[in-house]
Formats: structure tokens, sequence, C-alpha cells
């Protein structure tokens, strides 16, 4: 049987650069090579796409004669489908799949829409809000207020300690925890270097965080993982998660209770159906007194060694090398 060529897209111009390319690796690591034919293409910093197979040369998609390929100076390789393990901002947001939808190249992920829909986190929000999930209680601004009125609404609306971050990333970029009005300035500043719009929330001290993993395959069907949990010191910020003194572990299978359980699972499968999620993704909540609160939604999860998703799956009897195929052969 033809191996299958997959052009295996990571990198990019965002904010999470580092992360994608430790999820390629491990893909790239992982990946069955007797039936699928990897083409590692990576978009550097400055965005320029790169055949990192032959010392970083330059690349592009293009259409040739129906088909999608690789092409470069020396050539062309016709390409099957496309792997975009692309985190944040022009990963998750729908810009990506959007220039492969024009090519009529079949990707791993979701669409234009649903990603750009879970990338944004007050919109989501609001859709949790219209599907009876709960979310902690939260102000956004537009980017149109001055430091001051931003301040005045937050601290009258939310008052300290309160989370901001920004309303389109992940990772925990751009967030910081405020406590007194001494940092609100600066902590805002931060958030909107990241994009004009911003989340300001309630600060759940003490909350863990539960994350339930999504896979839809024709394979497999449908399945929402039983909740794993980030178990942490402090909070979850970028250092903590990927810095070399991370104080983050994780653990597959949270100690719940099987009603939390149940409406982890619940939630998750509401949000998937609302937005219009395909094949993957990571449902993030808060949990504090027996109260869940959505956090987050991830359309294109974390794929390294140490990712929370494909270890949750993984416990679902599917293997790093499986679920890639299965990801890639349902895309096309």
């Amino acid at each position: 049987m033809k191996k299958l060529s997959v052009a295996i897209i990571y990198g990019g111009e965002g904010g999470e650069h580092e992360i994608s390319c430790a999820s390629a690796k491990n893909i790239l690591n992982s990946i069955d090579r007797t039936r699928l034919d990897p083409y590692p293409v990576l978009i550097d910093k400055a965005g320029i796409w790169r055949h990192t197979n032959y010392n970083g040369r330059r690349v592009h998609l293009a259409k040739a004669n129906g088909k999608t390929v690789i092409r470069d100076r020396y050539g062309s390789t016709e390409i099957d489908a496309a792997f975009p393990i692309l985190h944040g901002d022009y990963g998750e947001d729908g810009r990506i799949q959007g220039a492969l939808d024009a090519l009529g190249l079949p990707y791993v992920g979701c669409s234009v829409t649903a990603g750009a829909v879970a990338a944004d986190k007050i919109l989501t929000k609001r859709i949790a809000d219209s599907l009876g999930i709960p979310t902690v209680p939260s102000v956004s601004l537009t980017g149109t207020e001055s430091l001051p009125e931003a301040r005045e609404i937050a601290e009258a609306e939310i008052g300290y300690p309160m989370f901001i971050k920004p309303s389109g990333l992940g990772s925990s970029l751009g967030c910081s925890l405020v406590t007194e009005r001494d940092g609100f300035d600066d902590a805002l500043s931060l958030a909107r270097e990241c994009g004009a719009r911003v989340l300001i929330e309630e600060y759940l001290d003490g909350a863990r965080e539960v994350e339930c993993a999504y896979l839809k395959t024709r394979t497999r069907g449908e399945i929402f993982t039983d909740p794993g949990e980030i178990l942490k010191r402090g909070v979850y910020t970028y250092n903590a998660k990927y810095g070399d003194n991370s104080t983050v572990r994780l653990s597959v299978r949270a100690e719940l209770d099987s009603s939390t359980k149940a409406r982890v699972k619940r939630y998750s499968k509401l949000l998937v159906d609302a937005i219009g999620i395909r094949q993957l993704s990571r449902i993030d909540f808060f949990l504090k007194n027996g109260e869940l609160y959505l956090n987050e939604i991830n359309t294109m999860p974390g794929f390294t060694e140490g990712s929370l998703y494909p270890m949750m799956i993984n416990a679902c009897g599917i293997t790093t090398p499986d679920l890639i195929t299965e990801l890639i052969g349902d895309a096309i």
C-alpha cells in the first residue's frame, strides 16, 4: 500500500513557537513510517517556511495540476495531507486552517470557524454561559479603554485578587495574577501586548485544574476521557509549565468522584458539539468547592513527550503512533 505523504507543519510566528517545535519532534519520533512519509516544514519566527530535511531551505505549498505540492527551487513533492502542529496564535485560531483550505489540502484538526471561536476566550465563555456551563466571573475589555478606565471597571466588577489574560492566547502567555492596585497597569499592558481584547477574571485561589481529552475518528468513534489534572504549586504560569525549574506534575487520571467526572465529560461534549470541534481537543476546567468552571479549549493540544493530551489518550489504550495515523487518515 502506498504510503501517505504528510506535511508536519510546526514552529510559527506566534508565542508558542518553541512548544510547537517540541510537539513536532515527538510526532516525528513517534510517527509510523511504514504507513506515513513525513515532510517536516518549519515556519520560522519571521514567517518563512523551511524544509527541515534539507538544511532549512525555503519552501512553499502550492497547487499544481489539481494536487497540493511542497515546492522549492529544485522541484516539488506531492502531499496528501498536513498535520499543522501549531499552537496558539497563527496555529489554533483559524489562520493556518484557512490557508490549507484554500489549497484544498486535508489537514488534522479544527476547521477555520471552530478554531477561531475556541481560540477566543471571551467568545468561548459566552457560548459556555449559553449552554449552562459555569464560568469564572469576569469582565472583558475591548482595548479602547484607557488604563484608568480599565482599572475602574475591573475593580468595580471583579476586585482583587484578579487574573488578567489576553483573550486570544494559550499557555498562560501574557497572563498575570494581580493582588493589589499597584500591579494592575503593568499586568494589563502585558496582556495588551498580545492583543487588544483582554479578559479579567476573579482569581479562584486554591482551585484544581482538570482537563478532558477529546478524540473522534472513524476507527474509534467519539471518546471523552476521564479527567486528568495539573498538579502545581502556585500560579500556573508559562514558566511553571515549560521552564527548566517547572513545579508542575501531571496526573493522567484525577482523583474525582463519579459525578464530577460525568460533569466534565458532559460539559466537554456540549462545547465540542456547539462549536463544531472535530477530531481532537483538550477542554480545561477549574474545580473549587465541588463546582466546575470552564477555563479554555485547546483545539490543537500539546503533543510533547510530557503533554497531558497524548498521555490521556495513551491511557485509553491508544498508542501515539496509532493516534497520529488515525488522525491523518481521518483528515483525508
